[in-house]
């Protein structure tokens, strides 16, 4: 009876890592993608963290001044991007400090606010692509826009998590 529990235990343990595994095998193959064309396109920046989680990679990436971060979530549906897209512009319009107005941008994915910090000394551009939600917040616009560009362009685009 110990040996069969022990048996069971194991079992449980090797399917919840395999399923672990599968998980952040669509992470893992987007955080390759963008970092291979980020690494190509910017070589003045470098990947200083990542967090690889399920169904979400965040990205810091630092210069010799500045540093940017980049979170991309991969949802179940487009619907679901759409909703989490509306979700975060509310919340960065709704903080506490003035915000000057979102700008709806027309050159990446199939939704794309940017938000610059009040000083201009900052801009963030999220966007949906697909089913997937993108946050790049930068030290300028200009750079805003490059690294956004990096990762639209890395992005595969799908209807739902099952295509």
């Amino acid at each position: 009876m110990k040996r069969n529990s022990h048996l069971s235990i194991a079992l449980l343990l090797l399917s919840g890592s395999l399923v672990l595994t599968l998980a952040q095998d669509a992470e893992m193959a987007l955080y390759t993608r963008i970092t291979t064309a980020t690494e190509k396109n910017e070589p003045d920046w470098k990947l200083a963290r990542r967090a690889l989680l399920p169904d979400q990679l965040v990205m810091r990436w630092d210069s010799n001044k500045d540093r940017l971060i980049v979170a991309v979530s991969i949802l179940p549906s487009v619907a679901k991007a759409k909703e989490v897209l509306k979700s975060e512009v509310d919340q960065m319009e709704n903080r506490p400090s003035p915000t000057p107005p979102k700008t709806e941008l027309k050159d990446f994915g199939d939704e794309c606010y940017m938000l610059k910090s009040n000083d201009g000394a900052g801009a963030h551009i999220l966007f949906r692509q697909g089913i997937y939600y993108v946050h790049v917040g930068a030290p300028t616009e200009e750079v805003a826009r490059r690294f956004v560009r990096d990762v639209s362009n890395s992005l595969q685009t799908t209807n739902n998590r099952s295509d």
